[in-house]
């Protein structure tokens, strides 16, 4: 595995401030390939702070989180040394707000800043730049632009190929499609799944619509008050009976499932809409 945190927990603490537990006993792994998962769970649950110490942002107050061959835990990050290692090239974290990580004159000069801080010549670094480019579907009209005079979808691709042009093994995305209208929220997880299934590295990303779950993710993690309280397939989650006490919605297709059986009152749980027509029907279990 690439990722295996052993019980993490963090705490934050400030001057005459209740500590705040955003972390519980995590235990948690997570592949170099192929996985595509949701993180999910009510604003402060933690999810940001988790998805910090999968790059080593930060270091767990208690426990360890094993990065690839690097093991990071409270006393270890005081070295100095750990943050030469090539943890946050190989997982690569996007901020919610592109802003973070926009600061150059142009698109490109800015997507190359990574690859050539990490030793590649100005000529291989824009290389893997216009590549990074290219998968979150910018093309050279783009190079010259100012990145900070585009829209809000198109500097969430350019944060994004900053990052993919380090040639990562993970993605890690903090809410990737906040603040985007409906099509360029669908345009961007369209982006993203491209990526997974032409690259096969690992996708996280943090989201609050059940719909990018349904329709996306491969596996979702729940937390709730700092812990990890579901780890599995979406249809595991959503057919859970905790689900309400985790205050998750359902994705809009299972809510009008759910609605027009309850209308029909049919009793066997129906999975499609196909299924569905045929009980209304009778040519099917009702």
């Amino acid at each position: 595995m690439a990722i295996r945190l052993h019980t993490v927990s963090h705490t934050y603490t400030a001057i005459n401030q209740p500590a705040v537990h955003a972390l519980k006993d995590v235990t948690l792994t997570i592949d170099a390939t192929d996985e595509f998962i949701a993180l999910v769970g009510e604003t402060g649950s933690g999810k940001s702070t988790l998805v910090q110490h999968l790059n080593a942002l930060m270091a767990p107050t208690s426990g360890t989180a094993e990065l690839f061959d690097v093991t990071i835990s409270a006393e270890s990050f005081k070295d100095k040394s750990i943050k030469k290692t090539p943890i946050r090239k190989r997982i690569g974290l996007v901020f919610q707000f592109p802003e973070y990580q926009l600061f150059e004159e142009s698109v490109l000069k800015d997507v190359a800043f990574a690859p050539k801080n990490f030793g590649l010549s100005q000529a291989d670094a824009e290389e893997k730049a216009k590549h990074a480019l290219s998968l979150v579907g910018l093309d050279d009209t783009y190079y010259a632009r100012s990145p900070f005079h585009l829209s809000g979808g198109e500097k969430k691709r350019v944060s994004i190929a900053g990052i993919l042009a380090m040639e990562p093994d993970i993605l890690v995305l903090d809410e990737p499609t906040s603040g985007l209208d409906p099509q360029s929220q669908k345009m961007l997880m369209d982006v993203f799944e491209s990526i997974q299934r032409t690259t096969h590295i690992s996708i996280v990303f943090i989201t609050h619509d059940m719909n990018w779950v349904e329709a996306y993710a491969k596996r979702v993690l729940v937390m709730q008050s700092g812990e990890l309280v579901f780890d599995g397939a979406p249809d595991a989650l959503f057919n859970h009976p905790e689900l309400s006490v985790w205050k998750m919605d359902l994705p809009d297709r299972k809510k009008v499932l759910n609605y027009l059986q309850s209308q029909f009152k049919l009793q066997t749980p129906m999975d499609d809409f196909t299924q569905l027509l045929n009980a209304i029907n009778g040519e099917g279990d009702q």
